[in-house]
């Protein structure tokens, strides 16, 4: 027969060892969630220092939003047809893929 007090001092055995593997396993992370943070915080705020650029370069900008400035009307009208040509492709294969889905 089994005594209660041996019974008792192996579960409290195995909760002894749980509770230290445990408490093993909460440190591990809370000091690789902890070295990952410094480094998050060096790397970040090596970029802020960083991102200062020595000299400030002034870019151009479009008044019209055309990408063709001075260009002539043919190039123009040739331009907006590609873009309706690529818009009506883009269409199709929108409507082959969803039939493919299906």
């Amino acid at each position: 027969m089994f005594s209660t007090t041996s019974c008792t001092l192996e579960y409290m055995a195995i909760f002894a060892q749980s509770t230290l593997v445990t408490l093993m396993t909460v440190v591990a992370l809370l000091l690789i969630i902890g070295s990952l943070l410094i480094r998050w915080q060096r790397y970040f705020s090596r970029q802020k220092r960083d991102d200062a650029p020595i000299v400030q370069t002034q870019r151009p900008t479009r008044t019209d939003g055309s990408h063709y400035q001075g260009a002539p009307e043919d190039v123009a009208r040739w331009q907006v047809a590609m873009h309706e040509t690529a818009r009506e492709l883009s269409a199709q294969l929108d409507r082959r893929w969803e039939r493919c889905r299906r």
